[in-house]
C-alpha cells in the first residue's frame, strides 16, 4: 500500500492510525483508521513504503453511494448517535438531502464564503455549489428530546447547525438527491459510544500501566485544585464587594410583569429506567400533535379518551386537536364519543382564545429578552406550544421584529448574531413579515436613531451601538430581507434610516435597494398560484410567492386566500397570511368575510375563530390607538372602535357598529361622516367594518371623498380597501393621476381579466367589433400618449356602453369618456327600453358606477319605457342601497317622483314575502356558503328550506306543492331583455292586482326539422303511455354553442294532460330544484352592497338544466307504470336517481351528462355534483317514511 510522501503518519508507536486509500474506481480518497501493534517505515522511490504487523484491524464501517441527478438515493441508517457523511465528487454538486422518516423538509447544502450552508430561497445570489475535487464532511447527530427525535445535521469541521429533522423515532433512512445531470459519491460511517470508547480496550500491558499512573496523577492534582478553590471562594466571602459597573442580563433588565414568563418549572429529576418508559410509552396527545389520525385511531381502540387530561398536560388531547386545527383527527375524536360535527361553542372558542395569548405572551416576552437556545427560550417555547415562527403580536409585529426591536438599557441589539442565524436557519418563518402599518423588520431597525456614542458587549465582543445594528441589518439582508418593501404609506426603510440619522444604515439599504432592482410586478396567475398553494397547506410555495411581492389581496384577486385557508382548515398557513399583513374583514371575491368563514363552517376546529377573534379585535384595538382623544369630532369614532372591538371578542361575527341614529337616512350620514374620519387616518379595517352595515357609503354631492382624502394623506392600503372592499368609485376626480400607481393598475388588471371572462364565457350578443373595440379600449392605459390622441378614436355603440354599464367595468368606462370626444352620456344604449347607461348600472346595482355616471353629469330623472327613471328601476329590482342613493342624489322637487319609487321597493318586499320560496336568513346562508362541496350545499340548503316550509316527511313535500302552485296593465321591467345560452329572456310587471309580480318569458329560436319514423321515443310516448295519436313535431336548437333536439310541441301535450299525480310528481321534482337556485326575480344578494338591507346572502347552488330535468321526468313517464298516490314520493326518488349510478362501493356518483329524450346518445345536460345533496336528503325524507309509526291512544274523556 503507497502514502504519499507528504501524507501525514502518526508516531511509530501510535496505536491508530489513518491511512488514505486512491482508488481507481473514486474521484478522491477514502479515509479509514487502522491498529496496529508496530510500524516500519522505509525510503523508497516515489514514495514511503509502509509495512505493519497488525494484531488488530479495526476499521470503522465505511460504504460509498453514488448519486445521479436527481434520482434519489436512500443510505440505510443504524440506530445509532452519530452518522457521518462525505460528499465528495469531481464536478460542483448540491446535495439534496432529507431523514425517512421525518416531518421535516428537505435540505440542500451550498457552499457560501469557503465554508457548507444550508441552501435558501431567495439567497441564490449569495450562495453557489460545492466546489469539486473537495470532501465535504458533515455530521448527523440525533437524539430524544420528549416526545421526538431531533437530528441536527452539522459540519465535521464546525460546531454549528445546519438545519434540524424532527420525527417520532429514529431515523431508518438518509435520502439523498442532486441537481439534475449532477453526479457525485457519498460515503457514510457511524460511531457509537461504545466504538468511541473501544480504542481503550486494544491497549496492552505497559500501555495500560503509563495510563494508570497518568490517570492517578490527574486525580490527585484534580482533588488539590479543589481544596485550594474551597479556601479562596471561602475567604473571598466574607470580604466587601467593590462597587463596579455590572453587565444586566436581560432578566435583570425585565420588567416585573415578564418575571414569571422568565422562570422556568422546578426540575424533577427521573433516573434513566423511568425516562425510558416514559419516553417509550405511547401518549394520545402525542398522536394528535403529530396529526397522524391512524395512530389517534389506534390509541383511542386501546382505551384513551379524548377528554383525560394526560400526565404533564394541562389541557385535553379534544382541545389539542382544536388548537392545531386537525379537523381530520378532530372528527373521529368527535365520532369515537358519538358526538356530530357542530359549529364551536362560545365557551370553547373563548378558552382557545385565553390559550393562544397565554401562549404566545410567553414567547413574546422570552423573544423581547432575547432568550432563544435557553432554557424557556423562543425555540423551546415555539416547540412546547406548538406554535409556528409566524406568530404576530397585538400590533402586528412578528418574531423577526422582536430581533430588530430596542429593549436592552445599553442600546444594542436584544438578539445574539448567533441567535438570530440560529432561528433564521431553523424555523419557518416570512422574512417580509408586517405589522399593522406594513412595515418589515427593517423598517423598525431603520426607524430609530443609532448614533449613541458608546461601546458595547455583543456576542462576547466589543461594538459601537451603530455597528452593532448595522450588523444585524447585513444578518437580515442576507437571509432576504427586502430593502425595497415599501409601507402602508409608501415609505422605505432607507428613507427612514435618513430621517433618523442612520447615514451608514441608510446608505446599505439604499445600495443594496439599487443592486435588487426594481420591485416585480406581480402576475394574475400567481395569485391564483398562491390560493391554490393556500388550500393545499403548501407553505413553502407561499413563502417563495410572497417574496415574489405577490399581494394577499389585489383587485383582480377572486379569491381570498385568507377566506381558503380557513375554509380548508390550514392553521399554520393562516397565521402564516396574517403576518404577510392580509385584509381580515374583505367580501371581495365572496359574499363571506374571514371572520364569518371561521364561524360558520361544521366541523371546523375552534382555532380558527378564535385566531380571527383575536387578530380582529387587536388590530381594531391598535388602530383606535390611532384616534386622538382630545380631538372632539373624533370621539365618537374612538367609542364605537372601543364597542365593536369588544364585541368581536364576546360574540363573533355578530358584533354590529352601534350607530346613535335610528333613522335610515341619519345613520347613513353618520357612517359617512365616520368613514371619511377613518379613511383620513388610514384605519384600514375600520372602513371595512363599516361597510358591512347597511347603508349606503358612497358619498352624496358636497360631502367629503373618503377616497380622495385617503389619496391626500397618502393611505395606499386604505385606498385600496375603499375601492375593492367598499365599492367607492376611484375617480373622484377628473383623472386617475392622483390614485397611486399600484391601484391604478391592479384596477386596470382587474377589468382586463373581467373582460377576458366575459368574453369567454360568450353569453352576450355583441358582435365581434365591439370586443376589439373594448379590448382596443382597455388597452391604451399601456401607452399613455394614445389617451390623448382622440381624433382617431369612433364613437362606440350602444352595444359597447350597455354592456360597460350593466358590468359595472368603470375603468373602460372612464378611458372611453376620455378619449371620446362629444360622447354624450345620456343617449339611449337599448332601443326598446329605452334606457341609458343610468338606468343599467343602477339596474345591475353598480353603485360606483352609478356614482361616477352621476359626476360626469348622467341625469337621474331620464325615462325610460313605462316612465321609469334609474330609482325606478333600482326599486324594481330590489336594490335598496343603489335606490337610497340616487334619491339622496335628487333634488328636492322630486318628491312625487320619489315617493312613487319607494312604493315600488314597498310592493317589492310584499312580493318577496309571499314569493313561493322563502329566502334565507343571514345565518343560514353563512352556513351553507361555508361548505366546500356542492353535494354538502345542497343538502344543507335542502334542510334549511325545509324547515322553512315546515317539511318533515315525505308527504308534507307533496302537500307543499299543491299549495303553492301560483297568478291590468303590463310593461317592461328591469332587467327588461338578457341574451341566454338558450335564447332570450323579457321581463314583465303586472300592475293593477292586489300585490305586484314579476314575469320572465323566455324565446328560444329553433328549426323544425323531419323527425324520424323508427325508434322515434316521443312519438312512443304519446301513443302507448297517453293514448295520444299526435303528429309532433321536431326541432333543433343552438343551446350552449350545442344543436340539441327540441320538443317543445310533444312537451306541451304532455305537461297539459299530464294527471293529478303525475302533475304532483313533476311539481316536486320543480320545486326541489327551486329551493337550490338564486333566482331572477330575487335581489342581487351576491353583492355585498346589496346583501346587507336584505340581512341574507346569495347562496345559490348549481342545479340542472330543466331541459335536463324535463328530459329524466319523461324518462320516468315511459318506463314507470306505478303512479298512485302512495307512490308519487318514489317516483320523485326515481327521477333523481336516473342522473346518477352506484359506484364500485355501493356509493352514489353522479352520470357524466344526461342525455336528451327524443334520443338519448345525444348530449342535453351535465349532471351536477349538488344532485347528490338532493338525493341524500331525498333518501333520509324515505328512511323518515320507512320507521313504524306508533299507535294511536285515544283517552277516556
Amino acid at each position: 500500500m503507497w502514502i504519499r510522501e507528504d501524507a501525514p503518519l502518526a508516531a511509530p508507536n501510535a496505536t491508530v492510525l489513518s491511512l488514505t486509500i486512491h482508488s481507481p474506481g473514486l474521484p478522491h480518497s477514502l479515509t479509514v483508521e487502522l491498529t496496529a501493534s508496530s510500524v516500519t517505515v522505509s525510503g523508497s522511490e516515489g514514495g514511503i513504503v509502509f509495512t505493519q504487523q497488525l494484531q488488530e484491524i479495526n476499521l470503522t464501517e465505511a460504504r460509498v453511494w453514488r448519486v445521479r441527478g436527481e434520482e434519489e438515493v436512500t443510505i440505510p441508517l443504524s440506530r445509532d448517535v452519530l452518522h457521518s457523511f462525505s460528499f465528495f465528487s469531481s464536478q460542483s454538486s448540491m446535495p439534496k438531502m432529507s431523514l425517512v422518516p421525518s416531518d421535516s423538509p428537505a435540505v440542500t447544502l451550498a457552499w457560501e464564503k469557503g465554508r457548507i450552508v444550508k441552501a435558501e430561497e431567495g439567497r441564490e445570489n449569495y450562495t453557489e455549489a460545492l466546489p469539486h475535487d473537495i470532501n465535504h464532511r458533515v455530521s448527523l447527530q440525533c437524539n430524544r428530546q420528549k416526545e421526538n427525535v431531533t437530528c441536527y445535521l452539522m459540519p465535521e469541521e464546525e460546531a454549528r447547525k445546519l438545519a434540524a429533522f424532527v420525527s417520532q423515532t429514529f431515523p431508518s433512512g438518509f435520502r439523498v438527491s442532486g441537481l439534475p445531470g449532477s453526479e457525485f459519491f457519498v460515503q457514510y460511517r457511524h460511531e457509537t459510544y461504545s466504538q468511541s470508547q473501544g480504542v481503550e480496550a486494544t491497549l496492552q500491558g505497559g500501555r495500560r500501566v503509563t495510563a494508570g499512573y497518568v490517570l492517578s496523577i490527574v486525580v490527585i492534582g484534580l482533588v488539590f485544585v479543589g481544596i485550594i478553590a474551597t479556601v479562596v471562594v471561602a475567604s473571598v466571602r466574607h470580604k466587601p464587594r467593590k462597587k463596579r459597573k455590572m453587565q444586566l442580563t436581560f432578566e435583570d433588565a425585565a420588567p416585573q410583569e415578564y418575571v414569571p414568563f422568565l422562570s422556568g418549572p422546578e426540575a424533577t429529576v427521573i433516573d434513566e429506567a423511568e425516562e425510558d418508559a416514559i419516553q417509550e410509552e405511547p401518549t394520545l396527545w402525542e398522536a394528535v400533535k403529530s396529526g397522524d389520525v391512524d395512530a389517534v385511531e389506534a390509541l383511542l381502540d386501546e382505551g384513551f379518551h379524548p377528554d383525560d387530561v394526560e400526565e404533564g398536560r394541562e389541557i385535553t388531547p379534544i382541545l389539542d386537536a382544536h388548537f392545531l386545527g386537525f379537523k381530520d383527527v378532530l372528527d373521529l375524536m368527535l365520532k369515537y364519543k358519538g358526538e356530530r360535527a357542530t359549529l364551536p361553542t362560545e365557551d370553547l372558542i373563548k378558552s382557545i382564545v385565553n390559550e393562544l395569548e397565554t401562549r404566545m405572551k410567553e414567547v413574546f416576552v422570552a423573544a423581547e429578552c432575547g432568550m432563544y437556545e435557553r432554557e424557556r427560550g423562543v425555540h423551546q417555547l415555539l416547540d412546547t406550544h406548538m406554535l409556528p415562527a409566524t406568530i404576530t403580536d397585538h400590533m402586528g409585529r412578528s418574531l423577526i421584529h422582536y430581533i430588530t426591536s430596542t429593549t436592552v438599557m445599553d442600546g444594542r441589539p436584544p438578539w445574539a448574531p448567533k441567535d438570530v442565524k440560529r432561528f433564521l436557519n431553523e424555523h419557518k418563518y416570512f422574512i417580509n413579515a408586517v405589522d399593522h402599518w406594513g412595515r418589515t423588520a427593517l423598517h423598525q431597525v431603520a426607524e430609530h436613531p443609532r448614533t449613541a456614542e458608546m461601546d458595547v458587549i455583543w456576542e462576547g465582543k466589543e461594538w459601537g451601538v451603530s455597528e452593532a445594528w448595522l450588523e444585524l441589518t447585513k444578518i437580515l439582508l442576507g437571509y432576504g430581507c427586502d430593502p425595497r418593501i415599501p409601507d402602508h404609506r409608501g415609505i422605505l426603510p432607507h428613507q427612514l434610516a435618513t430621517h433618523a440619522g442612520n447615514h451608514q444604515m441608510a446608505q446599505l439599504l439604499e445600495d443594496m435597494s439599487e443592486k435588487l432592482g426594481p420591485l416585480q410586478e406581480p402576475t394574475i396567475e400567481q395569485h391564483e398560484e398562491l390560493v391554490t398553494a393556500c388550500r393545499m397547506g403548501d407553505t413553502s410555495r407561499i413563502r417563495k410567492l410572497l417574496r415574489l411581492n405577490v399581494p394577499v389581496l389585489p383587485m383582480y384577486a377572486r379569491a381570498d386566500p385568507l377566506r381558503e385557508a380557513i375554509r380548508h382548515h390550514q392553521r399554520d398557513v393562516l397565521l402564516l397570511l396574517l403576518s404577510a399583513g392580509a385584509p381580515l374583514s374583505s367580501r371581495h371575491g365572496s359574499c363571506i368575510t374571514p371572520l364569518e368563514a371561521a364561524h360558520t363552517q361544521q366541523g371546523l376546529p375552534a382555532c380558527f375563530p378564535a385566531i380571527m377573534r383575536k387578530v380582529t379585535a387587536e388590530r381594531l384595538e391598535h388602530e383606535a390607538s390611532r384616534v386622538s382623544p382630545d380631538v372632539e369630532e373624533l370621539k365618537g369614532l374612538r367609542e364605537g372602535m372601543r364597542t365593536y372591538t369588544q364585541q368581536i371578542l364576546d360574540v363573533g361575527i355578530k358584533a354590529r357598529w352601534i350607530l346613535n341614529s335610528r333613522c335610515r337616512e341619519e345613520r347613513g350620514k353618520e357612517a359617512r361622516r365616520l368613514l371619511a374620519q377613518a379613511a383620513d387616518l388610514g384605519l384600514s379595517l375600520t372602513c371595512q367594518l363599516l361597510s358591512l352595515e347597511d347603508v349606503f357609503l358612497n358619498p352624496l354631492p358636497g360631502e367629503d371623498s373618503p377616497v380622495a382624502m385617503a389619496v391626500s394623506r397618502n393611505h395606499i392600503d386604505t385606498q385600496l380597501t375603499l375601492c375593492r372592499d367598499l365599492g367607492l368609485s376611484p375617480f373622484f376626480s377628473p383623472g386617475t393621476e392622483s390614485l397611486h400607481l399600484k391601484l391604478q393598475h391592479e384596477l386596470w388588471l382587474n377589468e382586463r381579466k373581467r373582460l377576458e371572462e366575459l368574453y369567454s364565457l360568450g353569453d352576450s350578443d355583441l358582435a365581434n367589433a365591439d370586443w376589439e373595440y373594448m379590448r382596443g379600449m382597455i388597452n391604451t392605459r399601456k401607452n399613455k400618449s394614445s389617451v390623448g390622441n382622440t381624433a382617431t378614436l369612433q364613437q362606440p355603440s350602444d352595444s359597447v356602453l350597455f354592456f360597460t354599464a350593466k358590468q359595472g367595468l368603470i375603468v373602460l368606462l372612464d378611458i372611453i369618456l376620455r378619449c371620446v370626444r362629444d360622447l354624450d352620456i345620456n343617449r339611449v344604449v337599448q332601443t326598446y327600453s329605452g334606457s341609458t347607461a343610468l338606468h343599467v348600472a343602477s339596474m345591475s346595482n353598480h353603485i360606483q358606477t352609478v356614482e361616477y355616471l352621476l359626476h360626469r353629469g348622467a341625469e337621474a330623472n331620464r325615462l325610460a319605457r313605462g316612465n321609469l327613471d334609474a330609482a325606478h328601476v333600482a326599486a324594481l329590482s330590489g336594490h335598496r342601497k343603489c335606490l337610497e342613493y340616487l334619491l339622496e342624489c335628487k333634488e328636492a322637487g322630486e318628491n312625487d317622483k320619489n315617493r312613487k319609487a319607494l312604493h315600488l321597493m314597498n310592493e317589492y318586499e310584499k312580493m318577496l314575502s309571499k314569493c313561493n320560496i322563502p329566502i334565507l336568513s343571514h345565518e343560514d346562508a353563512l352556513s351553507i356558503m361555508a361548505e366546500r362541496e356542492e353535494q354538502s350545499k345542497a343538502y344543507l340548503k335542502l334542510n334549511t328550506m325545509a324547515k322553512s316550509l315546515d317539511i318533515s316527511a315525505a308527504e308534507n313535500l307533496i302537500q307543499v306543492v299543491k299549495d303553492r302552485a301560483c297568478a291590468k296593465r303590463m310593461y317592461l321591467a328591469p332587467p327588461f331583455a338578457s341574451v341566454t345560452s338558450e335564447g332570450v329572456d323579457v321581463f314583465w310587471v303586472l300592475d293593477g292586482e292586489p300585490n305586484l309580480r314579476l314575469v320572465k318569458a323566455r324565446i328560444t329560436p329553433v328549426l323544425l326539422i323531419t323527425q324520424p319514423d323508427v325508434e322515434f321515443q316521443p312519438k312512443t310516448l304519446l301513443e302507448h303511455h297517453l293514448d295520444m295519436n299526435a303528429d309532433v313535431g321536431l326541432h333543433l336548437a343552438n343551446i350552449g354553442k350545442e344543436w340539441l333536439y327540441c320538443t317543445h310541441a310533444l312537451e306541451k301535450e304532455v305537461f297539459g294532460n299530464l294527471t293529478l299525480h303525475k302533475r304532483s310528481v313533476w311539481l316536486t321534482c320543480r320545486l326541489i330544484q327551486n329551493l337550490l337556485q338564486s333566482h331572477w326575480w330575487s335581489p342581487d344578494f351576491s353583492d355585498q352592497l346589496n346583501s346587507a338591507p336584505w340581512h341574507t346572502l346569495a347562496v345559490g347552488v348549481e342545479t340542472l338544466p330543466e331541459r335536463g330535468l324535463r328530459s329524466l321526468f319523461l324518462e320516468e313517464l315511459c318506463e314507470s307504470s306505478e303512479w298512485e298516490k302512495r307512490h308519487v314520493f318514489h317516483r320523485v326518488l326515481s327521477v333523481f336517481r336516473r342522473a346518477a349510478q352506484r359506484d364500485m362501493i355501493g356509493k352514489w356518483a353522479t352520470r357524466k351528462h344526461v342525455g336528451c329524450f327524443s334520443f338519448k346518445s345525444h348530449w342535453c345536460a351535465n349532471v351536477p355534483d349538488s344532485f347528490l345533496g338532493i338525493l341524500r336528503y331525498l333518501e333520509d325524507l324515505e328512511r323518515l317514511e320507512a320507521l313504524p309509526k306508533g299507535p294511536k291512544v285515544k283517552f277516556a274523556s
